[in-house]
């Protein structure tokens, strides 16, 4: 549904690495998380939000503000640099720690290591 969906949003054009590598980690969060509890789909049900609650089909889900927490927390130095991506080699999309990131050091090793080859 998500691929038909997003082909029809693309007027049929290939999508993007970004995007099928995206679809992909959504795949397989679906089928490592996998819940087999039978949910209904009755228009009624899709109509009214309440009426999920009623028919005691609850789920329950992650707290976002810890994953988003533990993002911060282990920033992996990335920044979407949108259409600047397409002229600028992928490891500069790595270079973007945040203030007091651990990995820092680790990317100014690299930049520096980079210009000595250069």
């Amino acid at each position: 549904m998500i691929w038909q969906t997003l082909r029809k949003l693309s007027d049929g054009k290939p999508l993007s690495r970004h995007a099928v590598h995206s679809l992909n980690v959504l795949w397989d969060d679906a089928t490592c998380t996998a819940d087999m509890t039978p949910r209904s789909v009755s228009k009624a049900i899709l109509a009214n939000r309440t009426a999920i609650t009623e028919t005691g089909q609850m789920r329950v889900c992650r707290d976002w503000s810890v994953v988003e927490t533990i993002a911060r927390e282990e920033s992996a130095c990335f920044k979407d640099l949108g259409a600047a991506k397409n002229s600028a080699p992928m490891i500069e999309e790595w270079q973007h720690c945040p203030q007091d990131s651990p990995y820092q050091g680790m990317v100014d090793k690299y930049i520096a290591d980079l210009a000595q080859q250069g």
